[in-house]
């Protein structure tokens, strides 16, 4: 799992991952030496990551945000796919992809309100694609 972190981490800093690796074996010391002078350690890693100081730590701080950003379970995906399944029925076979994404969108933020005054004036400003022949 290092070796993933370090090849993430590589990538993120344009440095070498030998280099990486190394800095982040003594990083962590130093992370660890710092914990342990701290009285009061923190238990969310949200709270951790924001007394991680970046200039000091910066391959930690990766790290951080990077467990920041995963998703805590894979819930919401499925649920999306879920509801993907039920859009794209066969009578909807031909629709284009711009389209089902929209639908999509609308449906997995269903909970959020339009204004539709909003739409309008934003089709308003858009170009119309008819060209009327006379």
């Amino acid at each position: 799992m290092m070796a993933q972190f370090c090849e993430l981490i590589s990538i993120n800093l344009n440095l070498s991952e030998d280099l990486v690796k190394k800095y982040f074996e003594g990083e962590l010391q130093l992370w660890h030496t710092y914990w342990t002078n701290e009285k009061e350690i923190p238990k969310p890693s949200l709270e951790a990551f924001e007394r991680c100081d970046s200039e000091t730590f910066p391959i930690i701080y990766n790290c951080f945000l990077i467990l920041l950003t995963l998703p805590a379970t894979s819930a919401t995906a499925e649920r999306n796919f879920s509801s993907l399944r039920r859009l794209k029925t066969w009578m909807r076979s031909r629709i284009s992809e711009e389209r089902l994404n929209g639908l999509a969108l609308l449906n997995c933020y269903r909970n959020i309100s339009i204004d539709c005054e909003e739409v309008i004036d934003e089709f308003a400003k858009s170009k119309r694609r008819m060209d009327f022949v006379l």
